[in-house]
């Protein structure tokens, strides 16, 4: 995961990446034949190595996309993004195209930034460091359902770690309420994580 200096990913399908900002520690993922480099940054990546295009979509902050494994790569530049691009590689000879990706729509009364619900329902999502907070903000855009939680029972509480959004959410949150000492109940469709009394 981490070696010279290098928070490094070797991916081969799609994560949702959520980069806490380390300058000294750079995050890359490497992706058939080009790499993406993030300071700070929420994006996805996309390699179904079946003669599909490789995608990169910024959902905020930065990304360096660069071509690795291409005979023009000494000369090939590199693709900076800003939020609310994508951009595709058919193949290592021919240029990547970015474009702009379309939001998707935001559940009412979410009150976190769910720009970061862009990937789709079967992705992978990685999380670096994370408060938990953030992160069950998160999974209720990601899975549409209402989290409650108490931010002094959780507020020095962080999250290192994949979630597979194909898992269901009563297993994913019993994951992380063991790991965390927590007990999470669901009652009148809203899942409710409370600190264990000892």
């Amino acid at each position: 995961w981490a070696a010279n200096g290098r928070r490094e990913v070797y991916l081969s399908g799609q994560a949702y990446f959520q980069v806490t900002k380390n300058k000294e520690l750079p995050f890359v993922v490497y992706s058939r034949f080009i790499s993406t480099t993030a300071l700070g940054t929420a994006f996805r990546v996309t390699n179904v190595d079946n003669g599909q295009p490789l995608q990169v979509r910024l959902v905020e902050g930065k990304v360096r996309v660069e071509l690795i494994d291409s005979s023009s790569a000494k000369t090939a530049p590199a693709y900076y993004l800003v939020p609310g691009q994508e951009i595709v590689f058919t193949n290592p000879q021919q240029p990547g195209r970015i474009h702009a990706f379309k939001k998707p729509a935001i559940p009412k009364g979410t009150k976190m930034n769910t720009a970061l619900a862009t990937a789709a329902a079967d992705a992978t999502y990685m999380f670096n460091n994370q408060t938990l907070a953030e992160v069950l903000d998160h999974l209720s855009v990601i899975y549409q359902q209402r989290i409650v939680y108490a931010r002094e029972d959780i507020g020095q509480m962080y999250f290192i770690g994949k979630i597979e959004t194909t898992d269901p959410i009563e297993k994913t949150l019993q994951d992380i309420a063991l790991l965390n000492k927590l007990s999470v109940k669901k009652q009148g469709g809203v899942y409710i994580l409370k600190r264990k009394k000892q």
